[in-house]
């Protein structure tokens, strides 16, 4: 069995987060501020990502329009953003 879309960009997000450099804190903030839908983030960060992680936080922005796509697991990588960057 082969790991969805869905799984694969949130592991993808996960290990950018684990990098723990200013863009993967930015992401982190990025990623809290998208999942509550309340906390506002300066967009002015997109500028500093690479393409890669670029290509990552537009994945991120569809992750609700994912196949299979799970709000509790949204929801555990909010709070390891959280926990890992004391947002």
């Amino acid at each position: 069995m082969h790991e969805s879309q869905f799984e694969k960009t949130l592991s993808d997000i996960c290990r950018f987060f684990d990098t723990e450099c200013n863009t993967a804190e930015w992401f982190a903030q990025a990623y809290v501020s998208w999942y509550r839908g309340k906390s506002e983030v300066n967009l002015e960060g997109v500028e500093s990502l690479d393409r890669s992680n670029l290509s990552l936080f537009f994945k991120m922005l569809q992750l609700r329009k994912m196949p299979g796509w799970r709000d509790s697991r949204l929801y555990e990588t909010e709070r390891y953003a959280i926990d890992l960057f004391d947002l």
